[in-house]
């Protein structure tokens, strides 16, 4: 009765924002920049939305922030050795789960979807999609979708992406690849709470 989505969910003053995007998108290191901000980080990785009533909440997830070691490097962020956590996508690089300072315990409705994209320009920009394009790209950030088709359950998901792409919403912001630095997602972080 729920779906994942790759994506981080963040307490921002206007509301839950879902900053969703592929892997290596820099949602991870958005939502650390944020919780300096004082937002508080109520999951990262895998998101799980569920149906509730007319509306789509978040369900509480996992209670840290999954971060590189350059980038708690480059955020200045110390980090205990116990954190560490093995990864096979980048061998010169460690992980680490930094423990969220007040894990989510309770249902919350998200206000707010932003997809993150990577491109090859210098400045980022953010670009205006329909909602067709805003459903399927959500869809696009669910790991188990080919699950999902085999299992028949299409309809329902379509149901529940469509539901909270309705409720929420949606800034597409074009980043670019690289380099990442702390000023580029102080940036990002601005747009983000302008909203």
């Amino acid at each position: 009765g729920y779906l994942p989505i790759d994506s981080c969910a963040v307490e921002l003053p206007a509301g839950v924002t879902l900053l969703c995007g592929h892997s290596a998108s820099g949602k991870s290191s958005l939502a650390a920049i944020l919780q300096s901000r004082g937002c508080r980080v109520l999951g990262d990785d895998i998101v799980y939305l569920s149906p509730s009533i007319d509306k789509v909440v978040i369900r509480p997830g996992l209670p840290w922030l999954t971060l590189w070691s350059d980038v708690l490097e480059l955020l200045e962020l110390s980090c205990d050795e116990s954190w560490q956590t093995r990864s096979a996508h980048n061998e010169a690089s460690e992980r680490f789960q930094v423990p969220l300072a007040t894990p989510q315990t309770d249902f919350k409705a998200p206000k707010q979807i932003v997809l993150l994209k990577h491109f090859n320009e210098d400045q980022m920009a953010t670009d205006s999609v329909t909602d067709q394009e805003r459903e399927f790209d959500l869809f696009g950030c669910c790991p188990l979708r080919q699950f999902v088709a085999s299992m028949g359950r299409l309809d329902s998901t379509a149901l529940l992406i469509g539901t909270c792409v309705q409720q929420c919403d949606f800034m597409q912001i074009s980043i670019p690849s690289m380099p990442v630095s702390k000023a580029r997602l102080e940036e990002l972080a601005d747009v983000v709470l302008r909203g």
